[in-house]
């Protein structure tokens, strides 16, 4: 099982890293092309703890799914918070490029033929995001 995790997650990782080089930025393809190898994982994981806590409990060993269970709550912490300091490094590098981005797009003169300026990337509010931040399209 922990083979098929570790290549499903090669798997997503590779499909990420296509997209994050790619010349134009596709959220709803990045969406799509991580959706079921994520998927599958997690069915892969659910099935296999579920088997794991059922014989523990039909065999009376539940103190060993307890024990087994802080372990894996510390090192999941213990691997976003490492994780999410290295997402949140990548984010405040890429922000400011983007902003530089905006401002040189807005000094664009020329349009469209329907008269609307050129906008490759659109600043983006809400939904949890602070205003100002941007986002390609």
């Amino acid at each position: 099982m922990v083979d098929g995790l570790n290549q499903q997650r090669r798997d997503a990782l590779r499909e990420l890293g296509a997209h994050m080089n790619a010349q134009r930025w596709d959220q709803q393809g990045l969406g799509r092309a991580l959706e079921q190898p994520m998927t599958d994982a997690a069915n892969a994981l659910a099935s296999s703890l579920t088997r794991h806590v059922l014989w523990s409990v039909l065999t009376g060993r539940t103190s060993d799914v307890e024990a087994r269970a802080d372990t894996v709550d510390q090192s999941v912490d213990k691997e976003m918070d490492a994780r999410s300091g290295k997402l949140d490094a990548r984010v405040k590098a890429v922000c400011p490029r983007l902003q530089a981005l905006d401002r040189l797009q807005q000094q664009f003169r020329f349009r469209l033929a329907d008269g609307s300026p050129l906008k490759l990337i659109v600043p983006e509010a809400g939904r949890d995001k602070p205003a100002g931040q941007l986002a390609a399209r």
